[in-house]
């Protein structure tokens, strides 16, 4: 028997999603009229002839949830930044981006709310709640340390985007900086390096639940762990720190606290800066460390919320999922893109 052509073969040839197919082949308002006719067209080409009986059931999965999935629209919720703040940054503008395009990929629309002081976190409920707003991304937090959000969940498929600390606890897709550290390490031992350490921002270590120290410990030499090879600052003991540097006199010392960048220049020693995050690197800067993919982030938040849409998954999860991303060893020849020093989320 011939193989009937499916919906994913005309995306392929047509260059374009499937979900776009999809809507093309039901004659959906939100795909353009050309693109449609262009569609149907690859379809007629490829012997395309749909399945009444899928049909029928992705009808009635439709009717029974009261809405056409694929018409739907997301919130894009950035609980502690402003949209200034937000726009000011580009890899933030990557992620925004990147949940965009993927949502309008598969027919859906973004609408981003942002921190507003005139606006309440239960008033930014009821207006999505008031659209019909199922689905919510929760962005990474910039500024809190912690959010906790007393919702009816009940109402919403919540994915959260980053490390930051949630209460509730939602599914979420985060950067997976254990592993970035034992990249990080593993790049510092095959130069040879001895003598490493490390400098924490207590706020960062906090949201990132310890794992980046967490990743340091686990892969640093047995001799450099019997050693003081660890300064947490606070953005703030900068004589503490030149007096931890110039005792310690590390050959590289691995930093995701910002201010360092300019307190070193006053240290006794000059060590090799690794940054845990190129973006709190200065524009035109020459340092080596993790390059994060902020649009991959977006992306697969994007993804892992789109299946929970259309399982009908709502609420609070009794078992959190956590999807990790890796991070990319750049090396100091590179220079990063756009950078505004002084942030750290995670």
């Amino acid at each position: 028997m011939k193989k009937s052509t499916n919906q994913r073969e005309i995306a392929k040839a047509a260059g374009v999603s499937p979900a776009t197919v999809s809507l093309a082949l039901r004659n959906h308002p939100s795909i353009p009229e050309a693109t449609r006719s262009r569609i149907r067209q690859v379809a007629e080409q490829l012997g395309y002839q749909p399945n009444p009986r899928v049909a029928e059931l992705m009808g009635h999965i439709r009717r029974n949830r009261g809405v056409d999935a694929l018409g739907e629209t997301v919130a894009l919720y950035w609980s502690d930044a402003e949209r200034a703040r937000v726009h000011a940054f580009a890899h933030l503008r990557k992620l925004e981006d990147a949940v965009r395009k993927r949502l309008r990929d598969n027919g859906y629309g973004l609408e981003c709310h942002y921190q507003d002081p005139a606006v309440s976190a239960a008033r930014v409920e009821r207006m999505l709640g008031a659209r019909g707003i199922r689905g919510l991304l929760l962005a990474p937090l910039i500024q809190l340390p912690h959010r906790h959000l007393n919702w009816t969940w009940a109402n919403f498929s919540v994915v959260i985007a980053g490390s930051g600390l949630w209460r509730p606890e939602f599914n979420r897709v985060r950067f997976h900086h254990f592993a970035e550290m034992g990249e990080i390490l593993h790049h510092l031992h095959r130069q040879g390096k001895k003598r490493i350490g490390m400098v924490t921002d207590l706020r960062v270590e906090n949201r990132s639940q310890r794992a980046i120290s967490g990743g340091f410990w686990a892969r640093i030499s047995p001799d450099i762990r019997k050693m003081d090879a660890v300064f947490e600052s606070d953005a703030e003991n900068k004589k503490a720190f030149l007096k931890w540097v110039n005792a310690f006199s590390p050959e590289c010392l691995i930093v995701s606290c910002p201010p360092i960048l300019e307190w070193i220049r006053e240290a006794e020693t000059n060590p090799e800066l690794i940054l845990t995050s190129m973006e709190m690197a200065p524009l035109g800067s020459h340092y080596a460390g993790i390059q994060q993919n902020y649009a991959r982030l977006g992306e697969a938040a994007t993804d892992q919320l789109l299946a929970q849409l259309l399982l009908n998954q709502t609420g609070i999860p009794k078992d959190p999922v956590k999807v990790f991303i890796t991070g990319e060893w750049q090396s100091a020849g590179d220079p990063p893109e756009s950078r505004i020093q002084g942030l750290s989320i995670y």
